[in-house]
């Protein structure tokens, strides 16, 4: 499988998941109190948390190998994805959710890890 992102480029885009995550609300337009927030809030602190702890550009501690992170991204994604049927709220707003929750899937597998960049690296000598 072709990997298009960068470690650099996957840590800018949590980052900036995570905040749109939080200000969901006000671009929808849905309360910032229900089900959809919820979902929203819980996977803006995970996607925040994370990035904090992942081991690539831009985690801080530096605990938490990429390949994890980029498996976690996935079934968060699939959690997002899933959410308005889940948790009965379809009916106020889905494609957001499923919007939010493929693009992290995608992330997820398109994104290289250092694995990857090793491999390239051995390819190309």
């Amino acid at each position: 499988m072709i990997k298009i992102f960068n470690r650099t480029f996957h840590a800018v885009l949590d980052y900036g998941v995570a905040i749109l995550l939080f200000i969901s609300p006000w671009i929808i337009g849905i309360p910032a109190d229900g089900g959809p927030y919820i979902v929203f809030l819980f996977a803006g602190v995970s996607i925040l948390l994370m990035s904090i702890l992942t081991d690539y550009p831009g985690g801080l501690f530096k605990r938490l190998p990429m390949q994890m992170h980029l498996e976690a991204d996935f079934f968060l994604g699939l959690f997002l994805a899933i959410s308005p049927w889940a948790f009965e709220f379809a009916d106020v707003t889905w494609v957001y959710h499923v919007g939010v929750g493929v693009f992290s899937m995608f992330a997820a597998l398109f994104t290289k890890t250092a694995k990857d960049d090793l491999k390239q690296q051995l390819q190309s000598n």
